[in-house]
């Protein structure tokens, strides 16, 4: 029978080889889309809820203050991966007028009506 530090020691190993992302409800999400990042931003928000109840200059509110800039830097590195695969999603009002234009003057034979 495995031990429970051997089968949480695989499953680290598991989810870092394929780039998961484990929620606060358990979930393992890939890293960097969009539950990901609105995870890491509920916990940023839990995190400095928590600071911020602790007295200004204490050992526990510099380590959340820790904790926290370990959690911005992870949620900008997802937030980078999620805008990556993303991009190509989204068009500008200007690019989808211009895509709209040139379809219409394919269809009319290169006339705008």
């Amino acid at each position: 029978m495995l031990k429970k530090m051997k089968v949480r020691a695989i499953l680290h190993e598991v989810i870092k080889q394929n780039d998961l992302y484990v929620t606060t409800a358990g979930d393992a999400v890939p890293f960097g889309c969009s539950d990901c990042v609105d995870d890491i931003q509920y916990r940023i928000y839990d995190m400095t809820r928590v600071r911020n109840d602790c007295a200004g200059g204490t050992a526990a509110r510099s380590h959340y203050s820790g904790v926290l800039a370990h959690l911005r830097k992870e949620k900008r590195a997802a937030n980078k991966i999620y805008e990556r695969d993303h991009a190509d999603m989204s068009v500008s009002e200007s690019r989808l007028r211009t895509l709209i234009v040139a379809i219409i003057n394919e269809d009319n034979g290169g006339r705008y009506v």
